[in-house]
């Protein structure tokens, strides 16, 4: 490498740092006022992390979580920054060493994400319709009989970029999702899925 080029490079990971730093500060600063919020340790943060959090719910963080958000360390869904939206009543866990790239979650009841779990970028995690899937119940209101199942992933499992793991999803550990994938069943625990929406592609015994 050139010296331009060596100086360059020191020079991003000098800006990653400081951007890592300032981040996480005033991310960890604002969790920890906040009512909703359990943090284990330190949580990592780089880029502006857009929490919408209810003051009767519950955001859940343990010991070693780090929440990219934008392109300052990944670029792959680096066009969004994360959000975690945690609704009345509603719970997110994070486990021990998980990583967030760039997500999306919003939780209407439960979403529970395990130890060493790694989420791609531009990813989606939902536990909710949203609003009623029947035209009538729609125009009494957009939350009237609006379903909401709790999303589990276990631990170490690996979610690809521009994944949508959808309500009642419980994905078992070690099993892989891969990009662009749309989960709405069940994922046993070792086996890697893809597809839209996504199926088997090798089984954990294979």
């Amino acid at each position: 490498m050139s010296t331009w080029g060596t100086i360059w490079r020191a020079a991003q990971l000098a800006h990653r740092a400081l951007a890592t730093f300032g981040w996480s500060l005033a991310a960890n600063v604002f969790l920890r006022l906040h009512p909703a919020a359990e943090l284990a340790g330190w949580v990592r943060v780089t880029g502006r992390v857009r929490f919408h959090l209810h003051p009767q719910g519950r955001l859940v963080l343990a010991r070693g979580v780090r929440i990219h958000s934008g392109a300052i360390v990944n670029p792959v869904g680096g066009h969004r920054p994360s959000v975690i939206a945690v609704h009345k009543d509603a719970v997110i866990e994070v486990g021990a060493d998980s990583g967030l790239s760039s997500v999306t979650i919003v939780a209407h009841r439960r979403i529970a994400i395990g130890r060493r779990v790694l989420v791609g970028g531009d990813t989606a995690i939902y536990d909710s319709d949203f609003h009623p899937l029947r035209a009538a119940d729609r125009l009494v209101g957009p939350d009237h009989r609006v379903v909401s199942t709790p999303v589990e992933i276990g631990d170490g499992a690996f979610i690809g970029t521009g994944v949508t793991i959808l309500k009642g999803v419980i994905i078992g550990a070690d099993a892989v999702i891969g990009a662009g994938s749309v989960v709405t069943k069940p994922v046993p625990a070792g086996e890697i899925w893809a597809g839209n929406p996504a199926r088997l592609l090798i089984r954990h015994d294979a």
